[in-house]
């Protein structure tokens, strides 16, 4: 007799809603019966006892002779059952696709198969191949007797390949591990489409929305396991590189907010950048398109939404926290707080009109590459027009501070470093735009997004002078718990 398990969820993908289902089968043999035969290593041994493993998940690229990381899984054997028990957040396979795997356990229980269908690594799944077609492709992992690469029922272990893209291998670990996390957070997520617009620069807003081309994108909604039937909704916009730091959705769902992980630069394409492809008006166009549609979804607290960004993602809420930006998007709901970690704050006219809800920035005091002098003389032009806004000018602390993969202190290389003398005069000159003005200052609004729509060369003449071969960013702990209390404040009190 077999037992199935299913589990369903729910995909959307080019606005059709597919149901996608998982069969696990098990044996409803005991799992325990043949515990004892892991010493004789028999042709009958049971592949998976009863315990507790980590699955570590690895891609080999044999042309760069190199080994990757992917992710690491924690589920527990027992009683006929395989169950996920932590599933962390990871960059390269993500817990939606691993969750999907078919697990098949042969009657015998000699053979375990895992099974992939159309299967991303992060590096590929955004990237088109020769063809002009995504790089995905499915996988089969088989495990048996020869797979075991350690038989001591303590630190048990199996190992296994399935052939990749072109030439790379995916492997899967298997091993034995008491000490799992007391974490039962899953990093499953809905993928939600919905319609924004892509521009290059808040210049091409003067006129509203009307004309500028539509785009099609979309953002990952994690929701918390509890069983509230409204959450407040955390409205998340990535740095530069690309994505959210991936701790904050087991962290604030924790605290029993929902986060919807806007996607600005994958849905276009684009999986990291430094000179803007895909520009800040654009991510904060789609902040306002994603808060409009989850404001519509009856999980979400419509009243109850912030927005909260880092670097690249920092410099969007600022933006929409600016007058400018929310009457030329005309959205139909508000963000009820705008939180912005080390932006850089432009230097605008002192009659720059936001919202009256507040702004938060933090940001270090060691951050030459996002100066705090300009965000606190931002702010008091923000207090204004919106006079809970405050900035948070944290001690020791350079740019990524919260950033826990990074060491205390890494430099970058040659970049652009905005020195304390040269901001100083710069706020002295009173040299400021108005929003949606163009030119090509850096210092001036958006100034990035207009800069990057020069030739390299040009480009090169107006940063070269500002460009220093030390440039640092780094963690900092206490920095970052400080900073956590900070926002976590601001959403109890939501």
């Amino acid at each position: 007799m077999v037992n199935l398990f299913m589990f369903q969820f729910k995909k959307i993908n080019n606005s059709i809603l597919i149901k996608l289902m998982i069969i696990l089968f098990i044996p409803s043999l005991g799992l325990t019966s043949k515990v004892e035969g892991l010493s004789g290593l028999n042709d009958n041994i049971q592949i998976l006892p009863n315990g507790k493993y980590e699955l570590t998940w690895q891609v080999h690229n044999t042309q760069e002779d190199r080994v990757d990381f992917l992710a690491n899984d924690y589920v527990e054997i027992k009683d006929n059952k395989i169950n996920f028990i932590h599933m962390p957040c990871h960059r390269g396979l993500d817990a939606n696709q691993r969750h999907e795997f078919d697990y098949k356990i042969s009657s015998d229980l000699s053979l375990l198969q895992v099974y992939g269908e159309d299967v991303g690594i992060w590096n590929n799944k955004y990237l088109k191949n020769d063809s002009g077609n995504f790089e995905l492709s499915d996988i089969t992992l088989i495990f048996d007797n020869e797979s075991i690469t350690n038989s001591d029922p303590e630190n048990y272990e199996l190992s296994t390949f399935s052939n990749y893209i072109r030439e790379d291998k995916i492997s899967l670990t298997i091993s034995r591990n008491s000490n799992i996390s007391k974490s039962t957070f899953k990093c499953l997520y809905e993928k939600i489409d919905f319609e924004s617009a892509t521009v290059n620069t808040a210049n091409e807003l003067n006129n509203g929305l009307s004309g500028i081309k539509k785009s099609n994108v979309f953002g990952n909604l994690y929701l918390p396991k509890n069983n509230k039937k409204k959450f407040p909704l955390v409205i998340t916009a990535h740095p530069s590189m690309g994505f959210t730091q991936l701790d904050y959705f087991e962290w604030l769902t924790d605290l029993g907010v929902a986060v919807f992980d806007i996607q600005p630069y994958l849905s276009r394409g684009v999986e990291h950048q430094w000179f803007y492809s895909v520009s800040e008006e654009t991510a904060t166009i789609d902040a306002y398109k994603a808060l409009d549609i989850m404001s519509k979804d009856n999980r979400i607290d419509k009243d109850k939404i912030i927005l909260l960004g880092w670097s690249f993602g920092g410099i969007v809420a600022n933006n929409a926290h600016q007058q400018f930006f929310i009457d030329k998007i005309n959205p139909e709901n508000d963000f009820q707080a705008f939180v912005s970690y080390y932006p850089f704050c432009s230097l605008v006219k002192e009659n720059t009109l936001t919202s009256e809800k507040p702004l938060i920035i933090l940001i270090g005091d060691e951050d030459r590459m996002c100066p705090f002098e300009l965000c606190q003389d931002y702010i008091n032009i923000v207090k204004k027009s919106s006079p809970d806004s405050k900035i948070y000018i944290l001690e020791d602390s350079y740019h990524r501070f919260d950033f826990n993969l990074l060491p205390e202190k890494l430099n970058i290389g040659r970049a652009e470093k905005w020195t304390e003398s040269y901001v100083k005069k710069v706020i002295n000159e009173n040299k400021r735009y108005n929003i949606g003005e163009a030119h090509t200052d850096i210092m001036g609004p958006n100034g990035w997004s207009y800069i990057s729509q020069l030739n390299k060369n040009e480009r090169n003449l107006i940063l070269d002078p500002y460009r220093e071969d030390e440039n640092y960013i780094g963690y900092n702990q206490n920095t970052d718990k400080e900073a956590r209390k900070i926002l976590a404040k601001i959403i109890s009190e939501l």
